[in-house]
């Protein structure tokens, strides 16, 4: 217990030093980060809308949504197994 808070109380230099080099300047650029996510998410949304009007993707779909509705199903009972 002592030789890990020696440790922490060593490494606390270099940590608040990367926090304030690396962590914090990246967190300054955050603010610009909601625009471009909105963009995507249009972009992916033209899209989808696109693709459902070639011929054919109705079936590719659907059949995509079964195998995901599958997955989660999958997931859920695992989940209730414990893992």
């Amino acid at each position: 217990m002592v030789a890990a808070l020696v440790k922490v109380v060593q490494t606390t230099p270099e940590l608040l030093e990367r926090v304030g080099t690396e962590v914090l300047p990246m967190l300054a650029t955050l603010g610009t980060v909601a625009p471009d996510v909105q963009e995507l998410v249009e972009t992916a949304t033209q899209l989808n809308e696109m693709f459902g009007h070639v011929p054919g993707m109705g079936r590719v779909k659907k059949r995509l949504e079964d195998q995901a509705e599958c997955d989660n199903v999958g997931d859920d009972q695992s989940l209730q197994q414990g893992g």
